[in-house]
């Protein structure tokens, strides 16, 4: 255990160092006042983070097993790289979005925390090393990113208000397991879905596009609804079968369920096939009068 605190302390530091060089670096490239925000606002989420670490060494250990790992391994490595990246993120919050190639910065350190949770899993696995630790920990900075990354899109104008609701989704599911709990109320637990952790994969991988500059807001917006609304049906699902309204073993909810797969590996594939065609139509249909589009020529212009 002393020397896994050793490790944290080390990550301690190393991140530290990385948000510094940054913010030098930022300070040169963009304006000192918005630099100086970056910092202040990227330090109270890296803070969470390395606390999230800190009060759960304990938990770095395999399943069915008590020994703890004396290293984080190279899956939880990846995992916190995930939460110093979601961290930088969040620095850009209350800032003008930046112009020219720094407009892409957002995005890149987003992304970076998208390929990192597809690969920690399968790192951690092939290791031997799949902890509690690395569970909690993609619980805990898969909400973080999803509250940062949501606030970003709507300071920036991509999504509208409404969408912080689905970043807060998971904060506002815990507190209600809490209040159930402070009012003696039971919870069951979440049964394993597939589904539920590629849709949310897809679900990232759509918030980091709409952090693109030349992602259009109208677009993001209209593509963004079609996202919040199964993201929010999953959501109340998940309520109705913790709380008990809602029975994986029951024969109509197995059918629904069922009536529902077919729907969207069936019959939604043709349609969106159909729409996507007819947006491609469109878009070369007005391509003439917005080429070349603003953001492309501030990318390679400045």
């Amino acid at each position: 255990m002393k020397k896994l605190r050793r490790h944290w302390l080390w990550l301690a530091v190393g991140w530290g160092t990385a948000v510094l060089l940054f913010y030098f670096w930022l300070r040169q490239v963009w304006q000192i006042e918005a630099a100086n925000r970056w910092l202040a606002l990227t330090l109270p989420p890296l803070l969470y983070c390395l606390w999230v670490v800190g009060s759960n060494l304990a938990e770095n250990r395999r399943r069915g097993e008590t020994a703890v790992l004396p290293t984080f391994g190279w899956g939880n490595r990846l995992t916190l790289l995930r939460g110093l990246a979601i961290s930088m993120v969040a620095g850009f919050l209350f800032s003008p979005w930046p112009s020219g190639w720094l407009a892409w910065l957002p995005m890149l350190l987003y992304t970076a925390a998208d390929v990192a949770d597809y690969l920690d899993g399968y790192l951690a696995r092939i290791t031997n090393h799949a902890t509690k630790l690395g569970e909690r920990l993609d619980m805990e900075y898969d909400g973080l990113g999803m509250l940062i990354v949501t606030l970003l899109a709507v300071w920036y104008e991509q999504l509208p208000w409404w969408y912080l609701i689905l970043g807060l989704a998971r904060y506002l599911f815990v507190f209600g397991l809490w209040l159930r709990a402070r009012r003696g109320l039971p919870s069951h637990d979440l049964p394993h879905s597939v589904h539920r952790r590629v849709f949310a994969g897809f679900q990232m991988g759509f918030m980091s596009s709409v952090l693109w500059p030349i992602m259009p807001p109208e677009f993001a917006t209209i593509a963004g609804t079609t996202f919040a609304i199964p993201t929010a049906l999953g959501f109340l699902r998940d309520w109705f079968l913790v709380t008990g309204r809602l029975d994986v073993q029951d024969g109509r909810y197995q059918r629904i369920q069922q009536f529902l797969y077919q729907s969207t590996t069936r019959w939604l594939p043709p349609l969106f096939r159909l729409t996507l065609a007819s947006c491609v139509s469109a878009v070369f249909l007005a391509l003439p009068a917005v080429w070349p589009p603003p953001a492309w020529v501030d990318l390679f212009m400045s």
